[in-house]
């Protein structure tokens, strides 16, 4: 049967999509770990991420597959995940910059931690824990390339962006995202990121009114079922963005896999159809 003819009615049909996208998850894992000889340190993080959305995901359907009641909590979840989509893309983008800066910026923020730490009354007697914190930081700024006068002043490293700062134009990161990306960037952010996500997981009255009714046992089962499949639907967009991104850096053969995944979530939700025709509409 043809995939519109399966979309006729527009329903997102979650089991449609589940197998497929497991198992490019679980192949694009594999292809990373063989681009590991070129990519020795952006493969493994992209694999990390992966798996980190994936993980993400298999969250969010226990949470609703238990109750409709858990749904404002998977948002929260989706919330967190997003912020892989705004990394990857900016890493991407130019990978010989933002990869250190990824990089070195996660080792001053533990860096910074290691000193409130020791400079703690009531941590500073705990001279072996904290010999050993030095000493994995130690390790750890050796293996990503951190530079002596950046051991000695870790505050010549700059912080990485937030998903707003790369998204403001008072910014420089605007300009390595082609347009395509950008423009993708932002729907995500206006209407997830800083739209619905934010409003539900920093419990505005705007976010908790969206979902408050859920909470009672007289909701209406057809809306017990848009709650639950509202989450389902971000995440595993989510995670096909990532995979669409690294596909498309590694030019690997499975984009016509990819956009049949897009355009079933596209048919069937409209601000998907938005993020769709933004970029992998015609980058895949």
């Amino acid at each position: 049967m043809d995939l519109k003819d399966r979309l006729k009615d527009r329903i997102l049909d979650h089991k449609l999509v589940h197998s497929p996208l497991k198992e490019k998850t679980i192949d694009t894992v594999r292809r990373l770990e063989q681009q590991v000889a070129a990519y020795p340190t952006l493969s493994p993080l992209l694999q990390f991420f992966l798996k980190i959305a994936d993980n993400n995901y298999d969250a969010v359907r226990i949470l609703v597959v238990q109750s409709y009641k858990f749904a404002s909590s998977a948002m929260v979840i989706c919330r967190s995940t997003a912020e892989l989509i705004f990394s990857t893309c900016l890493i991407l983008s130019n990978v010989e910059q933002y990869l250190p800066l990824y990089l070195k910026s996660g080792w001053r923020e533990q860096y910074e931690a290691f000193q409130r730490y020791r400079d703690d009354e009531f941590l500073k007697n705990e001279v072996e824990w904290l010999t050993n914190y030095k000493m994995y930081l130690d390790v750890h700024a050796d293996t990503i390339g951190i530079t002596l006068d950046e051991k000695r002043d870790p505050t010549k490293i700059k912080y990485f962006p937030t998903p707003t700062q790369i998204l403001s134009p008072r910014y420089h990161y605007v300009k390595d995202l082609d347009k395509h990306t950008l423009r993708f960037l932002q729907i995500f952010n206006d209407e997830y990121y800083s739209g619905l996500l934010s409003k539900l997981s920093h419990y505005s009255e705007s976010g908790i009114s969206i979902q408050v009714s859920a909470l009672f046992s007289s909701y209406p089962k057809i809306q017990q079922e848009l709650i639950i499949s509202q989450p389902l639907a971000i995440s595993m967009m989510i995670l096909l963005v990532l995979l669409s991104e690294i596909s498309l850096f590694f030019g690997f053969d499975d984009r016509p896999k990819l956009k049949e995944l897009w355009t079933y979530l596209a048919l069937t939700i409209p601000l998907h159809q938005q993020l769709y025709d933004a970029k992998y509409r015609v980058a895949l």
